[in-house]
C-alpha cells in the first residue's frame, strides 16, 4: 500500500504528530479511557479494539494511523483507519482527549484520516468506495462535525441488550430455550466452520455488509467457541451465531452477539431463535449480566430479539462520503 502523502494538522494546534506503533497500546489505551469516561460510547475504545485496529494481520498502522502528543509528551489525540479492500470502504477511528476538545483537532484529525483514505479508495481498480465514521447518536457534537465536513446519514443501528441470567425454565414469553428445528443440528462452533458461516452471511446480508476476509479473520480471532454456534442440515452450514467478550469494558460482564446470519432460503424455520437462545443459555451459563447485540434499523431480525425480550440501549450513526 502507498505511503501517505496526506499531511498531518498543523503544528498551530499545538500538537506534534506521528504514526502510532504496537508500543502506543497502553498509551492509546490511556487516552480511550480519559474519554469513554465522559463519552459513554455504545462500543468504547478498549485495548482491545485498539490492538485489533493496530495489530492485526495486514494492518499498516505507519501508515493508516495518527497520533498527536503534547509538548510534555502526553498522547491527547489518536485516529486510525479499518481498511475494508474488497468491498472497496475504509471506515474511520478516533479518540480525543476530553481536555483538548473544542480547539479544532478533531476537525483536523478527521481531515487527515479522510485524505489517507481517499488515496486508498483512489487505488482500488474500477469500483466506487465509501468512507465511514459510526456516531453514537447521543454524541452530538461529534455528528455536527461529520455533518459539517461533508459526511452523510446512511444507516441507524441499534444496540439492544438483554439482562442475564436467561433460564431454560422462564416462563416469560420467548425467553425459554427452543428447541431445534426439525432436521437439524444445533453444534458448537468448531474451528472449520468459519467457511460456511461466512459464505452464509454474505448470502444472508447485501452487498455493503458483506465480510471482508480481514474483517471476517479479526471476528473469528475474537469468538468465544463455547459461546457460538451452527446450524447445520447434514454437513452443510445454514445458520450461525458468532459471539464474543470484552473484560475490559467497565459496565458488567457483556456478552456480545457479534453475528447472527441464517441462509435466506431457510428463512422463516426458527433457526435464527434458536441459534440465538442457544447462545443466551451459554451466556448465563458464564454468569454473564447482560447480553448485546447491533441491528440494522431496518433489518426485519429487530421483531425477533424484541421477541427474545431485548430492549433499546442506544443507537449509532453511520455517516458516509461516497466516492
Amino acid at each position: 500500500m502507498m505511503t501517505t502523502t496526506a499531511p498531518p494538522p498543523g503544528a498551530h494546534l499545538g500538537l506534534t504528530w506521528r504514526a502510532l506503533t504496537a508500543a502506543d497500546v497502553d498509551t492509546a489505551a490511556d487516552l480511550a479511557d480519559r474519554a469513554e469516561a465522559v463519552d459513554r460510547s455504545l462500543h468504547p475504545f478498549t485495548r482491545g479494539r485498539i490492538e485489533d485496529l493496530l495489530l492485526s494481520p495486514g494492518t499498516e498502522p505507519e501508515h493508516d494511523s495518527l497520533a498527536g502528543f503534547d509538548g510534555a509528551g502526553v498522547l491527547r489525540a489518536a485516529g486510525l483507519l479499518q481498511v475494508e479492500p474488497s468491498h472497496p470502504r475504509v471506515m474511520l477511528w478516533a479518540t480525543l482527549d476530553p481536555a483538548w476538545r473544542g480547539r479544532g483537532v478533531g476537525r483536523a484529525l478527521l481531515g487527515w484520516q479522510e485524505g489517507r483514505a481517499r488515496e486508498i479508495l483512489s487505488a482500488a481498480p474500477g469500483r466506487r468506495g465509501r468512507i465511514g465514521v459510526l456516531v453514537d447518536e447521543h454524541l452530538a457534537d461529534r455528528r455536527r462535525m461529520c455533518v459539517a465536513a461533508g459526511y452523510a446519514p446512511t444507516r441507524t443501528v441499534h444496540n439492544l441488550e438483554l439482562p442475564l441470567p436467561v433460564d431454560q425454565g422462564s416462563a416469560a414469553p420467548g425467553r425459554a430455550i427452543a428447541a431445534e428445528p426439525a432436521g437439524l443440528r444445533i453444534v458448537a462452533w468448531y474451528p472449520s466452520a468459519g467457511d460456511g458461516a461466512r459464505a452464509v452471511h454474505d448470502v444472508a446480508f447485501d452487498t455493503a455488509a458483506a465480510q471482508d476476509p480481514q474483517t471476517w479473520s479479526g471476528l473469528l480471532r475474537r469468538l468465544r467457541p463455547a459461546w457460538s454456534f451452527v446450524a447445520l442440515d447434514g454437513g452443510d452450514v445454514v445458520g450461525f451465531v458468532i459471539s464474543s467478550h470484552d473484560p475490559e469494558l467497565g459496565d458488567g460482564r457483556v456478552a456480545y452477539t457479534d453475528l447472527l446470519a441464517v441462509r435466506p432460503d431457510r428463512a422463516g424455520a426458527g433457526i435464527g431463535r434458536a441459534l440465538l437462545t442457544t447462545a443466551l443459555h451459554a451466556y448465563s451459563a458464564d454468569d454473564m449480566d447482560v447480553a448485546r447485540l447491533d441491528v440494522d434499523a431496518r433489518n426485519p431480525a429487530r421483531d425477533l430479539y424484541a421477541g427474545l425480550g431485548y430492549r433499546l440501549r442506544g443507537s449509532g450513526v453511520l455517516y458516509s462520503i461516497e466516492l
